[in-house]
């Protein structure tokens, strides 16, 4: 979908909720000059590219846990690799 820089301001909340149907490309003077995405969930994916790397890591067993207990593995290896290092 394109519209007019002009056009968005005046109704950003129309192209605000027609975002979910498609990019918004912005022109001004007839050229482009922005796009507005909609923001993807990645967290997800990036457990599931997490888990994908279970044969790399220590414990294979991690395919078989929840996104929950995935990310406190993550944050207690962060914590581990970082404390004392102020």
């Amino acid at each position: 979908m394109t519209v007019t820089s002009a056009e968005l301001t005046k109704n950003i909340n129309k192209y605000l909720n027609l975002l979910g149907k498609g990019d918004i490309i912005i022109t001004e003077n007839g050229k482009k000059i922005a796009k507005i995405i909609k923001e993807k969930k990645e967290e997800k994916n990036n457990l599931n590219n997490i888990r994908s790397l279970y044969g790399i890591l220590k414990s294979p067993e991690l395919s078989k846990l929840s996104d929950v207990e995935v990310k406190k593995i993550i944050r207690e290896e962060r914590n581990k690799r970082y404390d004392g290092n102020d």
